[in-house]
């Protein structure tokens, strides 16, 4: 008996008129297990009037329960607090005092790093400049190598508990520097969506109802896991951004760099389907990312991160 599993990643753009795309892979469990782009979904070829209805109508028949976005799913500190608030520079709120002692922490051991043993301190900092990003930090069981001066200026903008969550420090200490020279993006919770593709991503969620399961997790973070294990290479974040001639090509590899490493497959039909839309590879790294969860290969995150956000391994 041939058993099955499915996963979808969906992605949501735009404002008021945005729009949704998915991808669902299924893996089909017999003598050689392998995992399969199973349905696509682009609401570019819906009519505008109709694309929450036919996306709702595209999750319930798909037999999925289990999706990724990269929506932000829970709330800040202050969305859920019930304190009389006495600001942000006096917070009381125990989970944001721990975020702040961290980065205290973080800067504290930084600064005494560079007095106690500056020579070293500088040896190590000029290295940075020629850093090896495929070293996994997460792993390691060292210290960080000194803080980059634009990773200390981030931290010393300090943790906003209307704009954070504690999330974002886990992401900064493990991925700061490596998003931002390599992809020039900088990981804030809710710096990158719109109120608008929030409230409609409540609303289909609520439509949906609690048999679905919705997890958070973030394109840039899948990609750097994905160049940290050599999967795929610099070439293939061109395609991502524009569509021509030449990125169309760069997305059709990185698609099938993705097939031949993790063990998917994908007919021509799919990946032309992906290939001919930046959001739509968007959806498929997303979907990607729970792959990793199904597969129990994801960072098991620190006692004071309480979000379902996913970090696949490979």
């Amino acid at each position: 008996m041939i058993d099955s599993q499915k996963v979808g990643g969906v992605f949501f753009s735009g404002g008021k008129n945005g729009s949704f795309y998915g991808v669902i892979l299924e893996l089909f469990k017999a003598e050689e297990s392998r995992w399969v782009i199973k349905s696509l979904f682009n609401s570019d070829k819906v009519a505008p009037s109709f694309k929450e209805e036919t996306f709702i109508e595209w999750i319930s028949s798909s037999g999925c329960k289990k999706f990724v976005t990269d929506i932000p799913i829970g709330e800040s500190f202050c969305g859920v607090c019930t304190l009389d608030c006495p600001g942000q520079s006096k917070c009381i709120d125990p989970k944001v005092k721990n975020i702040n002692l961290l980065i205290d922490d973080l800067l504290g051991e930084d600064l005494l790093h560079s007095r106690v043993r500056p020579k070293e301190y500088e040896r190590l900092r000029e290295s940075l400049k020629s850093f090896d990003h495929s070293r996994d930090w997460f792993n390691e069981k060292t210290e960080l190598p000194p803080l980059s001066q634009s990773f200390k200026r981030k931290l010393k903008g300090g943790f906003i508990p209307f704009w954070h969550r504690s999330i974002d420090l886990f992401i900064w200490i493990g991925f700061y520097d490596q998003m931002l020279k390599i992809l020039n993006y900088s990981f804030d919770s809710f710096g990158h969506t719109s109120l608008m593709i929030i409230n409609r991503f409540k609303y289909i969620k609520n439509l949906l109802g609690p048999s679905y399961s919705f997890f958070e997790s973030n394109i840039n973070v899948v990609l750097i896991q994905l160049l940290k294990n050599k999967i795929i290479d610099k070439n293939h974040l061109n395609g991502l951004r524009f569509l021509d001639e030449t990125t169309i090509e760069d997305k059709k590899s990185l698609v099938l760099s993705l097939e031949n490493n993790l063990n998917l497959f994908a007919y021509e039909s799919d990946i032309l389907d992906l290939i001919l839309d930046p959001k739509m590879v968007h959806a498929f790294l997303l979907a990607i990312s729970g792959k990793s969860l199904v597969e129990n290969n994801i960072v098991k995150l620190p006692s004071w991160c309480e979000e379902k956000f996913l970090i696949p391994t490979f």
